[in-house]
């Protein structure tokens, strides 16, 4: 036989006895956490962001705190909002198609320890913002639909995600937060978060930013009287 061919079948069989069933072999699947708190926290409106980081296609995760009990979602992201102070661990895990689940769960642990920040009033305009303390919790207050409460916050280098979270302990009202990027123009404007009965009167978002300067503008629509404090919090991720 020609050694060329020779040579040639030996590599195919090759591919098939080893290669083939390898490369067809299902790798388990494997949930990574990519953002949320970690160690010492002083907010308790917490988010976690995290990705499959395997090959395997997947139908979803199981997430679960503190022993809560499992809980299955197709999102990539879930909000906790008022956990208590003290430890907590955050656990999430892969499913794929075939029931197959992550055996080793990615975690994180971290600790709430809450030291809230009070709005500063006179803050009616953008030049007398109060200024956020990134990764803490503030408190608020709206006095009626035309009290506008002007905040801002700096980041310090490009690459950072940052989490806002708005709530209110409960209520019929409507509290929007807008934010902006640079200035304080319509222009500028990235997002707006809006808390309602809708939504059990809380809301958080996830913003990839750059450095500079950041306004958020908080404006009740409607005032309930019973629950016109407010808590905003905006931390790095």
């Amino acid at each position: 036989m020609n050694p060329f061919r020779l040579f040639y079948c030996l590599i195919c069989l090759i591919f098939l006895l080893f290669v083939l069933p390898l490369s067809n072999a299902q790798t388990p699947p494997q949930a990574t956490i990519i953002s949320g708190p970690s160690g010492i926290t002083e907010y308790e409106d917490v988010t976690f962001w995290w990705i499959n980081d395997s090959f395997t296609p997947i139908i979803g995760y199981y997430y679960e705190l503190d022993n809560r009990g499992r809980v299955f979602t197709e999102s990539n992201r879930v909000s906790f909002f008022g956990l208590d102070a003290g430890t907590h661990t955050f656990r999430v895990s892969g499913v794929d198609a075939n029931g197959v689940e992550d055996e080793t769960p990615d975690e994180r642990h971290f600790q709430v320890g809450l030291v809230p920040q009070i709005e500063l009033e006179f803050n009616d305009v953008s030049s007398l913002s109060t200024f956020v303390r990134l990764n803490h919790q503030l408190r608020g207050a709206s006095i009626n639909e035309g009290d506008l409460d002007w905040y801002k916050f700096q980041i310090p280098r490009d690459g950072h995600l940052i989490s806002i979270c708005l709530k209110r302990a409960g209520g019929i009202g409507q509290t929007t937060a807008q934010v902006y990027r640079g200035s304080t123009s319509d222009t500028n404007k990235i997002a707006e978060l809006i808390v309602d009965e809708s939504n059990a009167q809380r809301e958080c978002i996830t913003l990839g930013v750059v450095e500079g300067d950041y306004f958020i503008l908080v404006q009740a629509q409607t005032v309930d009287a019973d629950f016109d404090e407010y808590f905003l919090t905006v931390p790095l991720v």
